[in-house]
C-alpha cells in the first residue's frame, strides 16, 4: 500500500471549528498520514484517542499521534498572541505508520 501524505495547515483547521476532529479521522481512515501544521492541544489529542478507540476494528486498527512543541511558555504565548504557530503534529493509522519516535526537537516516522 502506497504511503500518501497531507500536509494541513493552520487555517484549513481553524475553518473547521468543532468539526476538526471528525476531518482529522475521516482522513486517517482512508489511510492518509496527516502533518497538521499546528500541534493538537493536549485535550484535542485525548478527545482524539478516546474517539478513535471506539472506531477500532478489523478495517480500522486505531491510529499513531505525536506532537512537537506546542508549549505553554512565554515564547509560545507571544507567537500564539501574534498569529503565529509553534509546532506541528503527525497523526496516521496503525496499519501505516511502522514506528513514530519523538524526542525534544524531532518526530521520526517509518511507514510500512
Amino acid at each position: 500500500m502506497l504511503a500518501k501524505i497531507e500536509f494541513i495547515s493552520n487555517r484549513t483547521l481553524q475553518n473547521l471549528e468543532n468539526q476538526k476532529l471528525n476531518y482529522i479521522l475521516s482522513n486517517i481512515k482512508k489511510n492518509k498520514i496527516l502533518v497538521l501544521e499546528q500541534p493538537l492541544t493536549l485535550k484535542e489529542e485525548k478527545e482524539l484517542i478516546e474517539r478513535t478507540m471506539k472506531l477500532i476494528s478489523k478495517d480500522f486498527p486505531g491510529i499513531e499521534v505525536s506532537s512537537l512543541g506546542g508549549g505553554e511558555g512565554f515564547k509560545e504565548t507571544i507567537i500564539k498572541m501574534l498569529g503565529g504557530n509553534v509546532g506541528l503534529t503527525i497523526i496516521g493509522p496503525s496499519n501505516l505508520v511502522k514506528e513514530l519516535k519523538k524526542d525534544p526537537n524531532k518526530i521520526y516516522l517509518n511507514v510500512k
